[in-house]
This record gives structure tokens, C-alpha cells and sequence, in this order.
């Protein structure tokens, strides 16, 4: 219930931000700000698809809250090994597991939203320009990344591990009853998505002013993206297979939605010396990009 409500209120506030919030017009005078958004703004249609993948996504919500049937039970490759290597000894071990998970994937989307909005606003004298798209890229990305795991989830029916071996006993210690869906495993999706994000972000924007401060923060969030899949195996909620597809789905939605919609695509190119410029070049051998200037 706490995943459902936290993804239905997540997915709201960044819609109605995105709604109410008064995009910067780029007007080509000189800023003030260390950070400069020099790449694509979000577009139109970015605005009507993320809509819409916000609104699937309470669809979708609502669809996996009937507790859709099971419909593949059994493990694949190395899930059994991978399982029988990772799943903790005892029921503690396994709910503390599952606890850290949550924090972990709690508080990593949380960083990134909150760091997309509140860094440039508080380190950049009220960057409104940049946290305004910043808030923008998470949300386009978390809610897609949301959509596909849900999506997986109503469509796919796959029980989860701690599911082997149960059965409809009365007074069983294992009963066979819905726990939620395997495939794909949402927490490590979606830190795998916050992860790329940041990583992205930083790459991008030297949001803590460059050097080893932004530098660190990917290595990071990879490091926590990781630890929560593992986590939900030990925990015996997914598969080996169920994390490593989440894993490659949210890493890959999280850094390519922002790189290849917008950071890209650099719409200024500054040049370090005046009078000169970056300019393109080609003959019968071959093309390229030649630097130019007057001295």
C-alpha cells in the first residue's frame, strides 16, 4: 500500500509542478547564474506524453491494486543459484533486506528530485531556468520508468520467489496468496532510473560547481542501484532475472531520456578565445570540425 500511495503522490506532484511552474524564455542576454540550460527545452509534446504517462501510470495503479492473477511461476536460468546464493537464512534477515531496500530506493528518488529543484535554486541565486527543466527531465524519466514497471507487472504476472514451495493449508507457514508481482523488480528499476538520472544531471550540469563533488555522485547512485537489487534477492522478492532486466530498463530510461531529448543537443557552443569559432570543414579525403579565429 505504502509503494502504491508514495508512486500515486510522486507522480501527481510532478505533474501539477510541471503544469503550474512558468517556463524561462531563453532571450540570449547575459545570465547571471552559474548554471546555464543550453540544450533543448522541453517541447510540447514532451509535456503532452509525460501527461499521459502520468495518468497510465494511476491507471495502472489502480489495476495492479486488484492483485492481477499469477501467471508464470517458475524460474530461468541461474535464477534457482542465484536464489539459493542470496535469499537470507531466516525470516529477519530477509524483512531487514527488504526494509533497507526501501529506504534506499525511497531516498534516492527523492535526492534526485529534490537536487534537480532545490540545488540550482539555493546554490545559483534562484535558479528558476534550471530547476524548472531539471524537475522536468526527472519527472519525464521516473514516470516512464514507473509506467514500464507497473506495466510488467499487471501484464506479465510473474509470482514472486518466496512463493516456491507454498501451499493453501490451513494454518501453513508459506501460504499460497498474491504478495505482489516479480517481474520487473520495481525498486531496482526505479533507483536504476534515479541513478541515471544523476548521473546524467551531473555529466551535464556541474550542479555542485565541478570537480570531484559531481564527479562522485554517479559511482554513487550506481553503487545504491546495485545494493537494491541484491537487497530484493536476499529479501526473496525477485528473481536474478527479474533485477538484472530492471536493472538495464531503469539505468538505460533514466541516462537516455535526458541525452538523447536534450543534453545532446548543445545549442550554444562558447568559445574559450574571442574572434574565434568552431566551424565545419570537408574536402575528397574526409569531414570534420575546424577551429578558426583572427589574432
Amino acid at each position: 500500500m505504502a509503494y502504491r500511495l508514495i508512486r500515486i503522490m510522486l507522480f501527481t506532484f510532478m505533474t501539477l509542478l510541471a503544469l503550474s511552474s512558468p517556463a524561462m524564455a531563453d532571450d540570449g542576454k547575459p545570465t547571471q547564474h552559474r548554471l546555464v540550460w543550453k540544450y533543448p527545452r522541453f517541447r510540447l509534446w514532451e509535456y503532452i506524453a509525460a501527461g499521459a504517462v502520468s495518468a497510465g501510470n494511476i491507471g495502472f495503479e489502480v489495476a495492479y491494486s486488484a492483485q492481477p492473477k499469477d501467471k508464470w511461476t517458475s524460474p530461468i536460468l541461474f535464477d534457482s543459484a542465484a536464489r539459493n546464493f542470496f535469499r537470507g537464512g531466516t525470516a529477519e534477515s530477509r524483512l531487514l533486506a527488504d526494509d533497507i531496500s526501501d529506504y534506499l530506493w525511497h531516498y534516492s528518488t527523492y535526492y534526485v528530485l529534490l537536487d534537480g529543484l532545490v540545488t540550482p535554486l539555493v546554490s545559483d541565486k534562484f535558479n528558476y531556468d534550471v530547476a524548472f527543466q531539471l524537475t522536468l527531465l526527472n519527472w519525464q524519466a521516473v514516470g516512464a520508468t514507473g509506467l514500464l514497471a507497473r506495466l510488467a507487472h499487471v501484464t506479465v504476472g510473474r509470482t514472486r520467489p518466496s512463493l516456491q514451495g507454498c501451499t493453501n493449508e490451513e494454518g501453513a507457514e508459506n501460504k499460497c496468496e498474491f504478495r505482489g508481482a516479480s517481474f520487473i523488480a520495481g525498486h531496482a528499476a526505479m533507483t536504476s532510473a534515479n541513478a541515471g538520472l544523476a548521473c546524467a544531471n551531473h555529466q551535464n550540469l556541474k550542479l555542485y560547481g565541478g570537480g570531484i563533488p559531481d564527479a562522485a555522485v554517479c559511482p554513487l547512485m550506481v553503487t545504491a542501484a546495485a545494493s537494491v537489487g541484491i537487497l530484493r534477492i536476499i529479501a526473496d522478492k525477485h528473481w536474478l532475472s527479474d533485477t538484472v532486466v530492471s536493472w538495464v530498463l531503469g539505468g538505460s530510461i533514466g541516462y537516455g531520456m535526458p541525452y538523447f531529448l536534450h543534453y545532446r543537443y548543445v545549442q550554444k557552443v562558447v568559445s574559450p578565445l574571442p574572434n574565434t569559432a568552431l566551424l565545419p570543414w570537408g574536402d575528397a579525403t574526409g569531414a570534420g570540425v575546424q577551429f578558426a579565429g583572427l589574432f
